[in-house]
């Protein structure tokens, strides 16, 4: 994957992102009950939950690892298309969600990649082990930044939905 698209494609996030939070808090933009609905259709309203693929982990209160991260974002994705797809074209959050889906989705051709060597040669020393072994400081960075980005959107889309 290209860095430049990936740069390219965080950065239209963000400014969709801006451009809706503009639009709503101006009043140029009313959220429809139907934008509601797709904003808690997302799931991300909610706290979220690493249960896939599952790892061996001695410590129950350890964070997700890369590849939970990872893999979340990218079923994220589907998610956050169906929620846009729900919606008019037109219109700021089917273009913020849709534009999220896209960036999460960029992430896929690296979490199928990972899974596949995961099942194929997981390491007896354990998830840590294997993923300095595996999964790239570029791998590292996406997840970072499409997870700030993701945060980014659910603060708006909770913001959205607590003041209306």
């Amino acid at each position: 994957m290209a860095t430049d698209s990936w740069t390219a494609h965080r950065e239209l996030v963000v400014r969709c992102l801006t451009e809706a939070k503009i639009l709503w808090q101006e009043g140029k933009w009313t959220v429809s009950d139907a934008e509601r609905t797709a904003a808690r259709a997302t799931g991300l309203t909610m706290a979220a939950a690493y249960d896939y693929p599952a790892l061996p982990v001695r410590d129950l209160a350890a964070p997700p690892s890369w590849l939970q991260r990872a893999c979340r974002l990218a079923a994220l994705a589907g998610t956050l298309r169906a929620a846009a797809d729900s919606l008019p074209a037109q219109g700021p959050l089917p273009m913020l969600l849709g534009a999220t889906a896209d960036l999460c989705e960029q992430l896929r051709d690296d979490v199928d990649r990972l899974e596949s060597q995961w099942a194929a040669d997981a390491s007896e020393d354990g998830s840590e082990a294997w993923e300095l072994d595996n999964i790239s400081n570029d791998v590292c960075r996406r997840v970072i930044e499409a997870d700030i980005t993701v945060a980014r959107l659910t603060r708006f889309l909770s913001s959205m939905l607590v003041a209306d």
